[in-house]
């Protein structure tokens, strides 16, 4: 983001959007927070304010810049001076600004700190209406992950995972869930299983302390990492499944909105956490249970990854 916004050098390589460069002003960055704002102006002057830069014609202006603020629930404050906002209100404005100066890119980057979940949810709900709207292509940076699973999953959006300022995956948000390339990614977007060990034969992968797992990938003698995420697997007791995969002992649970997180000792002492949910999902501490999963539900990471 820095690099974008010319806040920093860059070094090395190209900033290209869809063969657009990528230098002022085809962006706009902003931090959304509304400290940037232009105290001495109204919402509508300073919403409009990078199309008077440009030299749009005044009418222009506040018909463009009108319409977003009205989108973003401010279509009645146009003339109040923003020193009588409250945060809320001026974060938005700071928004709308960045979006109507009608760049090829828009860098929003935690827009939604310091406002409550509900401001939060109506804020990436109006979002994604004006990309849809006008087509406006955004780089939205983020640490919640439910907000970046949200935007991403609803706005047909890729997800760019960085560790240090390096890519480690760029892609829509169920490959990167589903498929991370490496284990940190596959970490860093939620709890995950993840056994080292190799694949022996075709539909199967020998899990080190766990033994044979049901593979989605086909290529013998391959070493790994064996990936599946703790929804994906089922959970019941031992006498209720016979056709079961892997037999354990049922460790902890913590109940977790609805659903309960289930800690099972398998093999030869390695872990495996289950997400179940339904009032059959309680356990007795050390109960037997037998856990499955689909073959097309788990991952594999190639050694090194």
């Amino acid at each position: 983001m820095s690099i974008l916004s010319e806040f920093s050098t860059q070094l090395g390589g190209a900033r290209r959007l869809l063969h657009t460069d990528l230098s002022l002003p085809n962006i706009y960055p902003d931090t959304g927070d509304g400290k940037t704002l232009f105290p001495h102006m109204t919402v509508l002057e300073n919403a409009a304010f990078a199309l008077r830069i440009k030299g749009v014609p005044q009418d222009a202006q506040r018909r463009v810049a009108g319409r977003m603020l009205a989108a973003f629930g401010l279509g009645d404050y146009l003339d109040r001076p923003v020193s009588r906002l409250s945060g809320g209100e001026r974060q938005r404005v700071a928004i709308v600004r960045s979006l109507a100066g009608q760049a090829p890119l828009v860098l929003l980057d935690e827009v939604t700190t310091g406002l409550d979940p509900d401001l939060r949810a109506e804020l990436r709900e109006r979002l994604l209406a004006i990309r849809a709207q006008d087509g406006i292509a955004m780089l939205y940076v983020s640490h919640d992950l439910e907000e970046a699973e949200m935007l991403a999953r609803s706005g047909n959006g890729r997800v760019l995972v960085l560790r240090e300022g390096r890519q480690q995956q760029c892609a829509p948000w169920e490959d990167v869930y589903e498929r991370p390339a490496n284990t940190f990614t596959a970490r860093y977007l939620g709890p995950v299983n993840l056994y080292a060990g190799r694949i022996t034969k075709q539909g199967w992968f020998e899990a080190d302390g766990l033994g044979a797992l049901p593979c989605p990938v086909d290529n013998p003698s391959t070493s790994g990492v064996y990936g599946i995420r703790p929804e994906r697997i089922r959970i019941a007791a031992e006498d209720e499944r016979n056709d079961n995969l892997i037999t354990g002992f049922v460790e902890d649970q913590k109940p977790d909105r609805g659903a309960v997180d289930v800690t099972v000792r398998c093999g030869d002492g390695q872990k495996m956490m289950v997400r179940a949910w339904g009032p059959d999902c309680r356990f007795a501490s050390e109960q037997r249970v037998v856990l499955w999963w689909r073959a097309e539900d788990a991952f594999v990471i190639p050694e090194g990854k």
